[in-house]
């Protein structure tokens, strides 16, 4: 299993490709392609830039989760 892929289903589960490819933005400001993500699972490549983007996405999901927790929390009072 590739590194992008452990990243991509950790994410965004099971449709990763399609969303990791909408979330990252190439220097042109654009959004990727889903087969440019599917190249770089193939070889398990991991662009510097991409890994910057991916820690932005980790810790806004991890806000989000603290977020759930907080309020599943709340629900069991």
């Amino acid at each position: 299993m590739s590194r992008l892929k452990i990243i991509g289903l950790g994410l965004f589960g099971r449709n990763w490709k399609i969303a990791l490819a909408s979330h990252l933005i190439n220097e042109k400001g654009e959004p990727l392609r889903r087969t440019r993500i599917e190249s770089w699972d193939k070889a398990d490549i991991l662009p510097d830039w991409v890994v910057e983007q991916v820690k932005i996405m980790i810790l806004e999901r991890e806000a989000e989760f603290e977020e759930a927790k907080e309020l599943i929390a709340s629900l069991k009072e």
